[in-house]
């Protein structure tokens, strides 16, 4: 199953990073960024995000011996 991952390093701009999310899905608790259940990973926020703020990781297929 594929994830985002979020590099809260490199976020400059949090509210600016909450604001591209369609689906309010990017919230900010106590200085940090987090995704909740809201989201539809559409991707928006990695590819309009600061670069390398977010990444999306794909999922690892379990194989069927």
């Amino acid at each position: 199953m594929a994830k985002l991952v979020i590099h809260q390093e490199k976020i400059t701009d949090a509210k600016a990073l909450i604001a591209i999310c369609p689906f309010g899905a990017i919230q900010e608790k106590d200085g940090k960024i987090s995704i909740s259940a809201a989201c539809r990973m559409c991707r928006m926020c990695v590819k309009k995000g600061p670069k390398g703020a977010i990444e999306y990781v794909e999922g690892q297929k379990k194989s069927a011996d």
